[in-house]
């Protein structure tokens, strides 16, 4: 795009909802419009650096067990997610830049009866007041699905809210399950790095790992539902507590300097307190640049240099 079709909208509508995967290639530039991004579609830029989604992308699909990929792009405007029908699908969007206007900057929205699987890996997330960077809500009826969403080795920041929102119903008539896992990013600039609310123990769970939460007003928080696995994060410089409400850092938890560069995104130095600091069961082998990470991983989006 362009090419065969002139726009992304009209490249999605013909392509997305077939029962193979289709990819949609987007050349360097700007490519104006809101669209909205169907079933089993591999949508590739150039590079986030230099190929622009200019406006709002909407992820919705009936396909079940339908892939979406979105990655080497810059979204201008936010990335809403649907679940729409009993579909259940997989949404990856990797290596991006999402920016955002007054609002969240990726919203997946889970309140009928599909599973929308999200991951959100190597990407810069930027998040605005008074909304969320990245924001999961589930208020399904789907109480046979588990719904996993995940954020990794990204940057979340922008002046938010919110940095990572989590919203799930109490609800007596609903009872959906969820996995929440946070490992490996860099969360900042946020009223709330983590925001963290759950449903139960068996429903909700919660993976939170190897990340900086630095630079907020309140580091973590968390209603105190749901099965918690929480520790090797580094805390720093979050100006009222790190810790609200129930939250708790974990026995192996870090409260010093990380010593971040303003480096887009903030690269922490190779003698502060995130460096080899993490732990190696819920790491990842690559960073926010796909550099090989060290054994222990660092705390944060990137390995020291």
């Amino acid at each position: 795009v362009p090419g065969s079709y002139s726009t992304l909208g009209a490249a999605s509508s013909a392509l997305g909802n077939g029962s193979s995967v289709q990819t949609i290639c987007l050349s360097a530039g700007t490519h104006s419009g809101n669209a909205t991004i169907y079933g089993n579609l591999r949508i590739v830029g150039e590079a986030a650096q230099t190929t622009t989604i200019s406006g709002h992308l909407t992820v919705r699909t009936s396909v079940h067990n339908a892939t979406i990929d979105i990655q080497g792009v810059t979204i201008s405007n936010g990335v809403e997610v649907h679940d729409d029908g009993t579909a259940v699908f997989d949404l990856t969007i990797e290596d991006s830049v999402i920016e955002v206007v007054n609002q969240h900057g990726v919203h997946v929205d889970r309140d009928g009866y599909g599973t929308p699987n999200v991951t959100i890996e190597r990407c810069t997330v930027y998040g605005d007041s008074p909304e969320s960077a990245i924001y999961f809500y589930d208020y399904s009826y789907n109480s046979t699905n588990r719904v996993y969403w995940t954020v990794k080795d990204s940057w979340i920041t922008g002046g938010a809210a919110y940095g990572i929102r989590t919203a799930v119903t109490t609800s007596s008539s609903r009872s959906p399950d969820q996995t929440f896992t946070v490992v490996g990013n860099t969360i900042e600039d946020a009223n709330y790095g983590i925001f963290a609310v759950g449903r139960g123990s068996s429903s909700t769970s919660f993976r939170i790992y190897n990340n900086i939460i630095a630079n907020n007003s309140r580091g973590f928080s968390y209603n105190g539902r749901g099965a918690m696995s929480n520790d090797y994060n580094l805390y720093w410089n979050n100006t009222s507590t790190n810790f609200y409400n129930s939250a708790t850092g974990g026995s192996n938890r870090v409260t010093t300097d990380p010593g971040l560069s303003s480096d887009t995104p903030p690269v922490p130095s190779s003698s502060g307190g995130a460096a080899g600091a993490g732990t190696t069961s819920y790491g990842n082998t690559t960073d926010y640049w796909t550099n090989t990470r060290a054994s222990p991983p660092s705390m944060g989006a990137v390995e020291p240099f």
